[in-house]
């Protein structure tokens, strides 16, 4: 199946440690990060537990648009991921669909392609990623990024 899994929801923030102690305390919440990953522009705290993602920019240009999205539209959901079995397959599927790539990530062993919002997708990033552990997105980013596991 080349869409194994939905892995995790992405939500834009203005205070990343906020919602990570929000989240623990109402529905234990564990985290990995925050990571400030100054290469797309963010901090962002990859779950370990309860499947949300968090993502605060740390410039006015980051490379997926949450400086945008937190003017327009304040706090919300921005994405959905999918854990999928051959990364450049699915992304061969989406574009063929008419989704448009607007970046793409390799972090050790974990891929990630980011599609921008669209009519198509009624308004959500739509991300795919591969990764070879069971729990191999969060591994995999801090590996990248230097933390221990």
């Amino acid at each position: 199946m080349l869409f194994e899994k939905l892995d995790r929801i992405g939500i834009a923030v203005l205070n990343i440690e906020e919602a990570m102690a929000d989240y623990a305390e109402m529905m234990d919440g564990a985290y990995y990060g925050p990571f400030e990953d100054d290469e797309v522009g963010i901090d962002v705290a990859l779950p370990r537990r309860l499947g949300l993602e968090f993502v605060s920019p740390r410039r006015p240009d980051d490379k997926i648009g949450i400086t945008e999205i937190l003017k327009t539209k304040g706090e919300c959901v921005t994405a959905v991921c999918w854990k999928v079995s051959d990364i450049e397959a699915a992304e061969k599927h989406l574009v063929n669909k008419g989704l448009v790539p607007i970046m793409k990530l390799s972090r050790c062993a974990m891929k990630e392609v980011v599609f921008a919002p669209c009519k198509k997708t009624h308004g959500l990033t739509v991300v795919i990623n591969e990764y070879p552990h069971t729990d191999g997105l969060g591994i995999e980013n801090c590996r990248h990024f230097g933390h221990p596991i």
